[in-house]
């Protein structure tokens, strides 16, 4: 089809996103909320941060879903 290159870029991209993110909160953000809760700085992190990165983890995950649906219904 011609929009199969267009979405499965779209679908690419987000699962990027979507991973990256995953790592992030496993990796990074897990050991900066472990050093600032025991320092009892934990207030920004989880009121600035926390919430943006949390939605593009869920956008990213709605999108890499809605395009991969979209490619496997082209395949039909």
């Amino acid at each position: 089809m011609w929009n199969d290159p267009i979405f499965r870029w779209f679908h690419i991209m987000a699962g990027i996103m979507w991973i990256g993110l995953l790592y992030f909160f496993n990796f990074v953000n897990a050991a900066a909320v472990k050093e600032a809760t025991a320092a009892g700085e934990a207030g920004p992190i989880s009121k600035y941060v926390l919430p943006r990165a949390l939605l593009f983890f869920r956008w990213g995950a709605v999108v890499t879903w809605i395009f991969g649906a979209a490619l496997l219904g082209n395949y039909r």
